[in-house]
C-alpha cells in the first residue's frame, strides 16, 4: 500500500510539473447549425437549423495547433418526397489543423481545415460518411489560461447518393461560442 501511495503521489507531481507549461488545451462549444436544402431530380428535402455542441481536445505549438474533435447536432428536416418530419441527428468525429493569426493583443483569429467521419440517424436509415471541415474563428484570452472563442464552421458531408446515384450537397453552417482552457 506504501508503495502504490509512492509511486502515485510521485506520478502526480512529476506530471503537475511536465504540463506546467504545457501546450495542449481543451475546447468546448454550443452553437446554432443551419443545414442545407437537399434538392435535386430525387430529393427535395427542407434542412432547417438546430443545436450543435462541441468539445475538442487540442496541442498548440505557436501559432499553430492540431486538435481531435466531437461534435453533435440535431437538425429538423422535412423529406418532401416521403411527406416525412423528423431530426437529422449527427456525431462527428473530425481531426483540424489550425493556424492562429498573433495581433500581439487578447484577441487572437484563427482558421483551420479538418477531415473526419460522421454517423448520421435520421429516422429512417444510419451511415457513416467522411466529413471535411473549414473553422474561421477569434479566440478571446481573459487570463493566461482561459479563452472564449466565437467559431464560424462550414462542414461538408460526402454523401454519394443516399440511396441513388444522385450527389446531393450535404452540408451545414454553424456558429458557436465556447470556452478554451489552456493545460
Amino acid at each position: 500500500m506504501k508503495k502504490l501511495l509512492a509511486v502515485t503521489t510521485t506520478a502526480l507531481m512529476l506530471s503537475g510539473a511536465l504540463y506546467a507549461d504545457s501546450n495542449f488545451y481543451g475546447k468546448v462549444a454550443l452553437g446554432y447549425e443551419d443545414a442545407n436544402n437537399i434538392t435535386n431530380s430525387n430529393y427535395n428535402i427542407d434542412a432547417g437549423t438546430g443545436v450543435n455542441t462541441m468539445m475538442a481536445i487540442g496541442y498548440r505549438y505557436k501559432d499553430f495547433a492540431i486538435e481531435g474533435e466531437y461534435s453533435h447536432s440535431k437538425v429538423n428536416y422535412n423529406n418532401k418526397n416521403l411527406n416525412y418530419k423528423n431530426d437529422i441527428t449527427v456525431n462527428s468525429y473530425i481531426v483540424n489543423a489550425l493556424y492562429y493569426i498573433d495581433l500581439k493583443s487578447v484577441v487572437t483569429p484563427y482558421l483551420g481545415v479538418g477531415i473526419g467521419t460522421s454517423a448520421y440517424d435520421d429516422g429512417i436509415s444510419t451511415d457513416n460518411v467522411r466529413t471535411y471541415e473549414g473553422t474561421a474563428g477569434i479566440a478571446i484570452a481573459m487570463n493566461k489560461s482561459l479563452d472564449i472563442t466565437a467559431e464560424y464552421k462550414y462542414r461538408k458531408f460526402d454523401v454519394k447518393g443516399i440511396g441513388t446515384n444522385a450527389d446531393p450537397d450535404t452540408s451545414t453552417n454553424s456558429y458557436m461560442l465556447g470556452l478554451l482552457y489552456k493545460f
